[in-house]
């Protein structure tokens, strides 16, 4: 009996060593793909995150109930994107300078080069690379929402020129992401969601990712839940 007892302990132990490493080979790939001057990026926004905001607004919770909390909020709504999760005193000065100046924000998105008005018409321009090499000047016209009325006409140029228009399918990112989702259900369903969507609905995902019951202390679900509700 007591044979048995260590044989099951030494299992458990070299199985717990095993998946170590598994996930360390997985996060190595993972930052590898990504860059490595990116991965320091967004390993520092999530560290100014959890301090920030999570341990400010769930101070009873550990850091795992943290993001399962704010999942749950997300679901219910209690949070708009661009009014409270993105709000200037949630983030530290250093965190937000650092991400708008970041290579890691031109792996994610994709950005107009040039916003002006037209009378009382608002367009953008940008450059498209087209599939044979060459690029061409595009200009759209752009649809005032609600909350634009708000602002000053410079104030809303300098917004449209900082906010992403489209999510990069190809770039380091996603690629990284390709890299390790191989029997990660989830990580497959997420990566062919943002492959054919691009941007997310907040509320559809955050559901999603508490019906997988997911270990939220994992390295890539967080990096998600930062990228996809915060940045």
């Amino acid at each position: 009996m007591k044979i048995r007892k260590i044989a099951l302990i030494l299992s458990f132990i070299f199985y717990s060593i095993s998946v170590i490493g598994q996930t360390e080979n997985q996060i190595s790939k993972f930052e590898n793909v990504l860059g490595e001057t990116n991965a320091e990026t967004l390993t520092y926004l999530l560290s100014d995150f959890e301090n920030s905001f999570l341990k400010k607004n769930f101070p009873k919770l550990s850091v795992e109930e943290s993001y399962e909390r704010l999942l749950k909020n997300i679901v219910q709504g209690k949070y708009n994107h661009l009014t409270v999760l993105s709000e200037k005193e949630n983030f530290s000065k250093e965190a937000r300078n650092r991400f708008k100046n970041s290579q890691l924000k031109q792996e994610l998105y994709y950005f107009r080069d040039s916003v002006w008005f037209e009378g009382e018409k608002l367009k953008a321009g940008f450059y498209y690379e087209k599939s044979n090499g060459t690029t061409e000047f595009r200009t759209v016209k752009i649809l005032k929402k609600e909350f634009m009325n708000k602002m000053d006409k410079d104030s809303l140029l300098q917004f449209l020129l900082d906010s992403p228009r489209e999510f990069k399918t190809y770039g380091k990112y996603m690629n990284a992401i390709n890299s390790v989702k191989n029997d990660d259900s989830f990580l497959e369903n997420y990566y062919d969601s943002k492959e054919t969507a691009g941007f997310l609905i907040p509320e559809i995902l955050a559901k999603s990712m508490l019906d997988y019951k997911l270990d939220l202390s994992n390295y890539f679900y967080k990096r998600i839940i930062l990228l996809e509700f915060v940045y």
